[in-house]
């Protein structure tokens, strides 16, 4: 049976570029319900390892911008409501 939930990086396919080999790494998470009979898959990029001919190699990561804004905004509602219901609980506290 299938873990519940699941967190995993994947190497994927090498690129030549220029005589430099270019592997993508992506991290996936997996969310399994069995007791419904439904899964959920996300990937998202993480990393570039950049193999050069002489055989350097050198890891590029990979920033997600949106996620980070998203994220934000979801910090940012989660602070607002707990000041909206605090301004709440006060009010009714004076009562």
């Amino acid at each position: 049976m299938p873990a519940l939930f699941e967190v995993e990086t994947h190497a994927g396919t090498p690129i030549l570029v220029h005589g430099s080999r270019l592997l993508p790494f992506a991290k996936s998470l997996r969310l399994h319900l069995p007791m419904i009979n439904f899964g959920v898959i996300w990937n998202r990029p993480v990393s570039i390892l950049l193999i050069r001919p002489d055989g350097e190699e050198q890891v590029i990561p990979i920033r997600d911008r949106t996620r980070e804004i998203v994220w934000t905004f979801y910090g940012a509602i989660v602070v607002l409501a707990a000041l909206t219901a605090l301004i709440e609980f006060r009010k009714r506290g004076n009562r």
